[in-house]
Formats: C-alpha cells, sequence, structure tokens
C-alpha cells in the first residue's frame, strides 16, 4: 500500500434554529466533491476514493411530564449518494434535571431491534 499525501478542499453549509424546547438544523458538511487518485497532478490513472455530499437533518424536542421529568426525543437523519438513508433515533428522560437515562436506536443495523441505553448525572 502506497501513502498518498493530497490536498482535498471542503466546503460547507447548514442552518440551525432552535428554542427554549425546539431544535432543528440542516447541513451539508462537503458541497464539493473531491477525487483521491494515485497519481494526483496527473489525473492519468484510478480514482483511489470519493468524498460524497453527505445530508444531515436533525431535530428534538423538550417534553414536561410533570414537575420533575422531561422527555427529551431526538431524530439524526443522514442521506449520501448510492447508500440507504439512515436515521439515529434517540430518547432521554431527565429526573430533576439531575440524572438522563436514554435509549438510541440507528436504523439499518444487521441486528434487527438493536439498541443501546446509557445514563448521565449532571454536576448541578
Amino acid at each position: 500500500m502506497t501513502n498518498v499525501n493530497a490536498m482535498m478542499p471542503s466546503f460547507g453549509a447548514g442552518i440551525y434554529y432552535n428554542n427554549d424546547r425546539f431544535y432543528a438544523g440542516f447541513s451539508i458538511p462537503n458541497i464539493v466533491r473531491t477525487y483521491l487518485r494515485k497519481e494526483q497532478y496527473l489525473y492519468k490513472t484510478d480514482v483511489v476514493a470519493h468524498r460524497f455530499m453527505h445530508l444531515f437533518f436533525m431535530t428534538g424536542y423538550v417534553f414536561d411530564l410533570g414537575e420533575d421529568y422531561k422527555l427529551k426525543p431526538s431524530l439524526l437523519v443522514k442521506a449520501v449518494k448510492g447508500a440507504p438513508i439512515e436515521a439515529d433515533i434517540n430518547a432521554n428522560l431527565w429526573i430533576k434535571d439531575l440524572v438522563s437515562v436514554g435509549a438510541s436506536y440507528r436504523t439499518g443495523m444487521r441486528c434487527p431491534g438493536c439498541s443501546s441505553c446509557s445514563w448521565a448525572a449532571s454536576s448541578g
């Protein structure tokens, strides 16, 4: 295997909105499509790697479930040309704004129904 050093410019853009309860955003991190070639300056050899444009959409909301509980679901959707659309679906339950218990699911995983759980404590 040969090490290949080359400059691959990148340009991206996005938009984000939020308030106390809601957020949503859309971004395109790699608008410029670039290629990595074995002979970067000759352009005569096969392409080694492509950098494709990714599209991301994210959103989330905070639901009050009483005085001590808040439910914070969120969604991240990713689209790339030539690949299936994927989504991360997350939910966190905050208890007294001190402890959070959450679960996540990613579509397209090889094991249907796979998910993960986590917990976090606030220092605050």
